[in-house]
């Protein structure tokens, strides 16, 4: 384990990692510091180790609930030795995954994969130049001649 800082009180652990967070500007630079080290071991990591990695993470979660591969197999509606497959590296297709992060009730590993209306800064910038800095009279219009206009 590597102690990354030490603010006030609070403590964050993350993995093999252990940071102390405490005001606004630790709490940014623990995040910003999680994204850097994640991103860079994903990248670096061949398919088959991130597998082995959500294995473990899915045998973490298992015991961290205290069920048995039987017992997750069940709530899951899966085979045992499909447990017992993915624990040890083996890939398993997508909607296998789901099915076990949902009995282990740990379905917000997939945030990351929301996406987020976003908008370019230079459409913003176009959107505040057409913004309205003015209202008008609305009394130029005659409504006593009843003419509809044809």
């Amino acid at each position: 384990m590597v102690i990354i800082g030490i603010c006030q009180n609070n403590l964050f652990c993350f993995e093999k990692y252990i940071i102390f967070v405490g005001k606004n500007q630790c709490k940014a630079n623990f995040y910003s510091f999680i994204m850097e080290k994640t991103n860079t071991e994903w990248i670096s990591m061949t398919d088959a180790n991130i597998v082995q990695t959500i294995g473990r993470f899915v045998k973490q979660k298992r015991l961290q609930t205290n069920k048995t591969q039987g017992q997750l197999a069940k709530e899951a509606g899966l085979n045992p030795y499909t447990i017992s497959q993915i624990e040890n590296g083996g890939s398993v297709t997508l909607s296998t995954l789901i099915q076990l992060l949902r009995a282990l009730d740990v379905l917000y590993v997939l945030d990351n994969f929301k996406i987020k209306d976003e908008i370019s800064p230079i459409l913003y910038a176009k959107m505040q130049k057409n913004k309205r800095q003015r209202a008008r009279n609305s009394n130029n219009t005659d409504t006593s001649n009843n003419d509809i206009g044809w």
